[in-house]
């Protein structure tokens, strides 16, 4: 056996490895080269310095960061921790397999691996450090033999390596409907982000809690229904689900996140629980395919830039609860004819309605006159559109901004129901009682130019 050369103070070479030796404990951490790792490497479980055996545990800090040659390394199941930077730069390394033993991936562990197409990820893994696989372009699997063990990984950012392989793969069958096990309970943070190739998704009643960007950027999902069981649904949990056209949101759910639905393009129709008390920030943002939005009586306030740039809606009717329109709420929303704010509403934010080229018809129920940013309505054009108010108010609506720059200010009686005679080529826009912007009048009442009206 070749004699243990010392590299430094604090690190020795045994057969071509270098070691922190820490004696009290007797363990081993593999450290750098300094004149850097080529080929195939395999560390061993144990190594022996000066009679004394060494448990290897750990792959110490920027261990073979640089290692530009290394083609293979075989980590054994002692080992417990890779270091920050372990990895980083290791071009030529293809394919790489944790062992059991593993616990911890360290930040940047993999960062810039851009031959590495495969990776193993055992059920011993509980934390993966941030960017841990950033630059890994090249990655295309990610394997695992346990999905309840995945679940409850605490990835942090950007430390998902589905986010560059896209597919996952279980016990060698790649995974594209995924059936959550009944052993889980909360789905962790950026769970499944990224991985574009799952079809579906089956949460079980086991399940209370869906962290952040859990199911972010899976782009092939076309429906999702969330379990009675889930309370919360944290931030950006379906944004960029680009290929979701429906989910079901059960009233136990109290809490969705800011952006949680953002970039959803092919999302054209939702329900929002009426367990909810506010439309979180950019909860709706670019749902461009958004076409209809029933908002429940029990929202009190929609935040900023909530519906901005979704520019498939026609029409929107807020309802008596809301009492706040924060900035940018419906801007950008470019198809957007016709608005129905409530008398509960005092208070409405800058832009909260710009950048609306179409809108033709806003009906604000409120006696006493909100008060409105200057720019609520900027570059909507309403000196082209109608404005619709109570009899008792319309005086206080024209000598005030924004609202007084409306073409028209006309009376409104949102509770009166008239008897009315319909003109087939009228333009007037026509609702059901839910706020929902019909072709042609329904039997029964309808909202008609502003006003109930019976048809028969």
């Amino acid at each position: 056996m070749l004699l243990p050369i010392v590299a430094s103070a604090e690190s020795v070479e045994i057969d071509g490895i270098y070691y922190n030796l820490v004696n009290k404990i007797k363990s081993a951490e593999v450290t750098n080269n300094p004149n850097k790792y080529t080929g195939v490497v395999t560390i061993p479980e144990s190594v022996t310095y000066n009679d004394v055996t060494y448990h290897v545990t750990s792959i110490g800090s920027s261990a073979f960061s640089g290692c530009r040659n290394l083609t293979n390394i075989t980590i054994p199941n002692s080992v417990t921790t890779i270091g920050e930077y372990a990895f980083a730069g290791c071009n030529g390394l293809k394919s790489i397999s944790i062992p059991n033993s593993m616990t911890s991936i360290g930040i940047y562990a993999f960062y810039y691996c851009s031959n590495l197409k495969s990776i193993t990820i055992p059920n011993s893994v509980t934390s993966i450090g941030e960017y841990a696989f950033d630059k890994c372009n090249s990655l295309t699997e990610v394997h695992i033999s346990d999905l309840a063990a995945w679940c409850n990984i605490k990835f942090d950012t950007n430390s998902n390596p589905l986010s560059y392989a896209h597919h996952l793969y279980m016990n060698g069958e790649e995974v594209i409907d995924l059936v959550i096990p009944n052993s889980v309970t909360n789905i962790r943070e950026a769970a499944f982000a990224g991985c574009s190739s799952l079809m579906t998704i089956s949460i079980p009643n086991s399940v209370t809690n869906i962290e952040h960007g859990a199911f972010a950027s899976c782009s092939g999902i076309k429906s999702i229904t969330i379990p009675n069981s889930v309370t919360s649904i944290w931030s950006g949990v379906f944004a960029y689900c680009s290929g979701l056209t429906s989910i079901i949101i059960p009233n136990s759910v109290t809490f969705i996140g800011n952006y949680t639905f953002a970039y959803c393009s092919s999302l054209t129709n939702i329900t929002i629980p009426n367990s909810l008390t506010s439309i979180s920030s950019e909860l709706f943002r670019d749902c461009s395919g958004l076409t209809n939005i029933t908002i429940p009586n029990s929202v009190t306030f929609i935040e900023n830039l909530a519906f901005m740039n979704c520019s498939g809606l026609k029409s929107i009717t807020i309802p008596n609860s809301v009492t706040s329109i924060d900035y940018y709420a419906f801007g950008y929303c470019s198809g957007l004819t016709t608005v129905i704010i409530p008398n509960s509403v005092t208070n409405i934010a800058d832009r909260a309605f710009s950048d609306c080229p179409e809108l033709t018809d806003v009906y604000c129920n409120a006696e006493v006159v909100p008060s409105t940013a200057p720019n609520a309505f900027q570059n909507s054009y309403i000196d082209y559109a109608t404005l619709h108010v109570p009899s008792t108010s319309i005086e206080a609506y024209k000598s005030v901004e924004p609202w007084k720059n409306f073409k028209n200010i006309v009376v409104y009686d949102p509770s009166g129901i008239q008897d009315i005679t319909l003109d087939k080529d009228s333009n007037a826009p026509v609702y059901d009682l839910n706020g929902r912007r019909l072709t042609e009048p329904a039997k029964g009442i309808n909202i008609i130019g502003g006003k109930k009206a019976i048809v028969q």
